[in-house]
């Protein structure tokens, strides 16, 4: 508790929102199909995944523009998504800073990529985004977002506090 309460990039709003050029975002979109076609072409199993960024960090994303990534991603690949407000990205205690999560975030990330089991994760941590699914992922991903910027009184198109 006292860590988190003196983690400065816990308690930092920014209201400028972030997101890489479109240009950026080309080039990666484009290495991530050349990627995944390399990987089909030699049958290895490609499995790609959204990091989970904690709630302040989230905060600073341009929310439009991070849905359109997601977007295009699932039109290149199938992915896990572990990011969005969920009970792990809403918990400083996950994160030892605003960007970078503790060892047992990770754990939970490998046994949701890697097992069947859900027992020892949260069941609201890591969702299976195909093409065919994205538009309910987005949809769900927005209403999580309104109700965060509800309970914490930002505005939605600014990230600044009312």
């Amino acid at each position: 508790e006292e860590y988190i309460k003196n983690e400065l990039s816990f308690h930092k709003r920014s209201s400028k929102k972030l997101f890489p050029s479109n240009a950026v975002l080309s080039s990666n979109l484009q290495a991530l199909k050349e990627i995944t076609e390399l990987c089909q072409k030699n049958h290895i199993e490609l499995v790609v995944f959204i990091t989970p960024h904690n709630h302040v960090m989230l905060e600073s994303l341009d929310f439009n523009a991070y849905q359109n990534f997601l977007l295009q991603v699932a039109e290149i690949t199938p992915y896990w998504d572990f990011s969005g407000y969920n009970s792990v990205t809403l918990n400083n205690k996950n994160y030892y800073e605003h960007s970078h999560y503790r060892p047992h975030v990770g754990e939970w990330i490998a046994k949701r990529l890697f097992t069947t089991s859900s027992l020892s994760q949260p069941e609201d941590f890591g969702f299976f985004v195909t093409k065919d699914a994205i538009k309910d992922h987005l949809n769900q991903l927005k209403h999580h977002y309104e109700s965060y910027c509800n309970e914490y009184k930002l505005t939605m198109d600014k990230g600044t506090n009312k």
